[in-house]
This record gives C-alpha cells, structure tokens and sequence, in this order.
C-alpha cells in the first residue's frame, strides 16, 4: 500500500534531515581541532657542551679551521690580532697559528674600546689572501675590545707625573710702552727747530720678549745706539733696555716712523653750524698733511660751516661752503658807476647769491624798475645793468651821490687895462 503524501508535508521531513547532517559534519570537524590543540608538544634537542665539542671537533675535520668570536676581550697591546679575540680550531697547526696571527687593526685606547665583526675578519684574512671556502666562523656576532684595567691605571700615574703647569700670561699695554720709547726718543734726539720736528712713533717688534715689554712700563732705562736718524719715513732702530731691577741689558729692535708736519689752518674758536667763516676765527697749527685740509686761510674766510666744530680743529674744506652774501628778499645797498660818478641806493633782492654770482634787484619805491647787479659784499652788490644799453640813469629813484669827478674850469685871458693909455 502507498500511502500518498502531499508534496508540502514531504518539504517538512527533508529540512530536518539536512540540518541533521550538517550538524553531524560540524561535530566531526570540531573533534578532530580538539585533538590536536590537546596533542604534546614536539621535544625539544638540548646540546650539552661535550655535543657542541665534537660538532665542532667534526666539523674541522670537514673543514680546514673553525673561528668561534668572542664576545669580550681586555688587553695590553697595541696591535690586535685573530688569536686575542677568538678561538681557532683546526687539525693544521701551522694554519691555526697563521690565522691566529693575522692583524685585525689597532688596539683600545683608555676609555675607548674597539669593535670587531664577521665582516672585518672577512675582509682581513681576504687581505691576507686566505681561502674563505676552508674557514667556518660561529660564536658571537661582534668582539668588544676594550683596554686593561691595570694598563689605565698606569697610563693615569704617567700623566699626572708629565703634567706641567703653563706659565702665567704676562698683559703688556703696548700703547704705555709705544708712549715711553717716543719720550725717551725726544730726550736723546734734537731738531734744530722743535716745531718742525716730525711726529714719532715707535713699536716695538713682534719678536720682541713681553718680560721685556714689562720691564720697560715698569721704568727701565732706555737709550738708543744709533747716533743719528736717517731722513727716512719708516726704518728699524736698535735700542737697550736696562731694567730697573737691574740684571744685563736686554737689546731691542723697534720700528721708527717719522712723519712730517706741515702748518695747517685750524679753528681759533668752536663754530656753530651756519656761521661764516671770518679771519679772526682762524689759526695755525702743525699737523700731519691731509689731503682735505686747508692751507690758506684766504680759501675759507667768507664760507659757511655746515656742521659744527671744535677749537683747534683744522679746517676740513668739507665742512664748508659757499655762504651766500644775498638772500632773497634782503635789503642790499647796490651802486652803480657812471662816467665817473658813483650812485648808490636800496633795493629789495628777488634771488640768492654768494660773491661774485649775479642776482636781481628790485627798486623800493618803484617795483617796475630792475636791476641785475653782482653780490660783492654782505647785502652790498654792484649794478651791471640798468635795463638796456644806454639806460637813462637819471630816472633811477632812490639813489645817492657818492662822490663826483673834479672838473678843470676854463682859462680866463686878461685884458690890457685902459688907464694909462698904452703899457
């Protein structure tokens, strides 16, 4: 008999046999993890000494020789070589100690120790034309050098034996002791004419001693041996120093410069910024020659300062210039010369002027009438021209007689007198 069952209910007997399945694979999956997280570990091959000693006996018999680096050294020498700083294993005697002989480079010095690595080795025992094929290296990666104990502590004993203590500086004041040689200079040497001695000056040499230096601030005789000086600006000098606290004298080369003087002009008086320049504001003075300086008052006396100065200054051309007699709008006296007369009258002036430049002038009472006049003295010019050739003079307004050209007067001739009859 078949029983005939609906399609839906069918689809409700399947579901559940799927997940049954799938649940029976997920469990077989988690056993099998299970398993192995709870399985032992793998053992582990402790090597014992004696194991690395015949790994290492072995292999050098594979190979020619085993170098094995340290990890630190202390030593005494200068040079350190492949022996001090690793062990070498190999049948070949003779090739253990040609390797053990073999330089790596310079050794510790105190506080400052060395390092050595596989690489370094390579690069010497290749250097020394060793076959790398036979060699094998282990141990440690790098070899610390260091000096000994004992080694620095000597070095340090030896050091403060040599030590010496420097000599204290001796400061000199050059300008005291340049001041002193050009006083004793003076006194031993005379010009005929004290103004027109040149102005000194003496330093001594570079090589020269700083205790002789010394002595001489502290009041040591000085006395040169030349007997005359040449006519030259820079030349050497020899001189004796006898110091004060006496001893032997100590003979010096100096360098003498002789520089001339020449009379310059200088300032009398401090001037103010803006005054001019008169004669009694000036004075001579013996100087060294300078190019901008003046040498005759006749250059400066009219000029304007234009910065202020102090007395016994000299006189820079500089710091002058041109002062202006006529200024606009001055009054200026102007005068004017015609066939012998002089005239003379106020004006108002329209420019600026110093002497000898030209200006115009306006008339006070008439400022139709101009005139073009020279600046000759302080708000004083005198008149060039009047308006045109041939200018009426007499239409000038304002204007004074100065003085007039003296006029000889006819002859009168004399006639016979009438009493008497005839002489």
């Amino acid at each position: 008999m078949v029983l005939d069952i609906p399609a839906k209910i069918r689809l409700h007997f399947l579901l559940p046999a799927k997940f049954i399945a799938c649940g029976m694979l997920y469990a077989c999956l988690a056993g099998s993890w299970q398993n192995s997280c709870i399985a032992e570990p793998p053992v582990t091959k402790v090597e014992t000494p004696s194991t690395l000693n015949s790994l290492g006996q072995s292999t050098a018999a594979q190979a020619s020789a085993v170098i094995s680096l340290k990890e630190r050294v202390s030593t005494t020498q200068t040079l350190v070589t492949l022996n001090e700083v690793a062990e070498i294993l190999s049948s070949d005697d003779a090739f253990r100690e040609t390797l053990g002989n073999t330089p790596l480079g310079p050794g510790p010095g105190v506080g400052r120790p060395v390092m050595f690595d596989h690489l370094q080795v390579h690069q010497r025992l290749l250097a020394m034309g060793i076959n790398l094929s036979r060699i094998e290296f282990s141990g440690s990666a790098r070899t610390v050098v260091s000096r000994s104990a004992g080694e620095e502590r000597t070095l340090q004993v030896i050091q403060q034996v040599t030590h010496v203590e420097p000599q204290p500086v001796i400061r000199v004041d050059r300008g005291k002791v340049e001041a002193l040689l050009v006083t004793a200079f003076r006194e031993q040497f005379r010009w005929g004419d004290e103004a027109a001695m040149p102005i000194v000056t003496i330093s001594p040499h570079e090589a020269t001693p700083p205790t002789v230096l010394q002595a001489v601030t502290d009041g040591a005789a000085i006395r040169y041996l030349a007997e005359k000086i040449d006519n030259l600006p820079e030349q050497a000098i020899h001189a004796q120093i006898m110091s004060s606290q006496g001893g032997e004298p100590q003979n010096v080369t100096l360098k003498l410069k002789l520089t001339p003087q020449v009379r310059m002009v200088a300032f009398r008086r401090a001037m103010q910024k803006g005054e001019i320049v008169q004669q009694g504001d000036l004075m001579w003075k013996l100087d060294t020659a300078q190019a901008e300086c003046c040498t005759e008052p006749g250059q400066v006396i009219g000029m304007e300062c234009r910065r202020a100065t102090k007395a016994g200054e000299l006189v820079n051309l500089k710091d002058l210039a041109s002062a202006p007699l006529i200024r606009n709008g001055d009054i200026v006296t102007a005068s004017l010369r015609v066939k012998g007369i002089v005239i003379r009258g106020q004006y108002k002036s329209l420019s600026t002027a110093a002497r000898g430049e030209t200006v115009t002038l306006v008339s006070l009472d008439d400022v139709r009438e101009r005139v073009t006049a020279v600046a000759t003295g302080w708000h004083e010019a005198a008149i060039t021209s009047t308006g045109g050739e041939g200018a009426n003079t007499s239409q000038m307004r304002g204007v004074q007689l100065l003085k007039t050209s003296p006029q000889e007067e006819p002859p009168t001739r004399s006639t016979p007198s009438r009493q008497g009859g005839r002489p």
